[in-house]
C-alpha cells in the first residue's frame, strides 16, 4: 500500500499579480497537510475511490499509521481494516 496525500507542505502567501496575495503549497515538503490516502497500487484509486492523478505519495510514510489522526482518510482505514468490504 502507498500512503498519499492531497497536499504536501506548511502555505505561505505568494504573489498572484502586482495586487492580489494568494495562498501557495510547496510540493517539494515533507509534512502532509490535507487527507491522507491509501493506494493499493501505484495509478489505481485509493480505497475510497479518491483519483490517484491527484495525489502525491508521503515521504517516509510506510502505512497510514504513521499518519496524524485528523488527517487520516476514515473510508480507506475502514477499508484497510475490512479487505472484503468495499467502500463506496
Amino acid at each position: 500500500m502507498l500512503v498519499v496525500t492531497e497536499r504536501l507542505g506548511r502555505p505561505r502567501w505568494g504573489t498572484a499579480n502586482f495586487v492580489q496575495t494568494k495562498l501557495v503549497y510547496p510540493i517539494d515538503a515533507d509534512t502532509p497537510t490535507a487527507r491522507c490516502h491509501l493506494l493499493p497500487a501505484p495509478q489505481q484509486p485509493a480505497l475510497c475511490g479518491f483519483p490517484w492523478e491527484v495525489l502525491v505519495e508521503v515521504p517516509g510514510a510506510n502505512d497510514l499509521d504513521d499518519i496524524p489522526l485528523d488527517l487520516q482518510c476514515t473510508d480507506c482505514a475502514e477499508a484497510r481494516s475490512n479487505p472484503s468490504e468495499t467502500v463506496t
